[in-house]
């Protein structure tokens, strides 16, 4: 088992993109509240808002992170999982599937960029030789 931490962050495309879409959501939301008197379109303030908010958290929070013997794979739902725990591990083209207590968490790398991909495949290989 490698015995490092390190941790692997989306591809900027994807952690910037439901930021510049939440500002200018947010932007259009304030328009139309100053336009309008009675706010009648003040629901785009509150999208907005929550995709600014969407977007802060992804520019932050990292993709898959490695640390204290733990895997941190930020998903639906967040895991967390014991590296020593884990059973078997299936690699196939951008997906890879652990396999802890019965239960299987698929980890596509479309997210990562290209040097991340080979420090995530180098730790996958460390943990099950192919």
């Amino acid at each position: 088992m490698p015995n490092q931490e390190f941790r692997i962050y989306y591809k900027n495309r994807q952690r910037y993109a439901l930021l510049i879409l939440g500002a200018i959501l947010l932007m259009i939301g304030v328009g139309v509240n100053l336009y309008f008197e009675e706010g009648e379109l003040s629901f785009i303030l509150g999208i907005g808002l929550a995709y600014t908010l969407i977007g802060i958290y992804r520019c932050y929070q990292p993709y898959v992170k490695v640390k204290e013997g733990f895997l941190w794979f930020s998903s639906n739902p967040f895991r967390k999982i014991k590296i020593s725990e884990i059973e078997k591990v299936k690699q196939f083209l951008d997906e890879t599937t652990l396999f802890v207590n019965g239960k299987e968490t698929i980890i596509s790398d479309l997210m990562m960029s290209e040097a991340d991909k080979k420090r995530f495949s180098e730790f996958i290989n460390g943990i099950n030789p192919i």
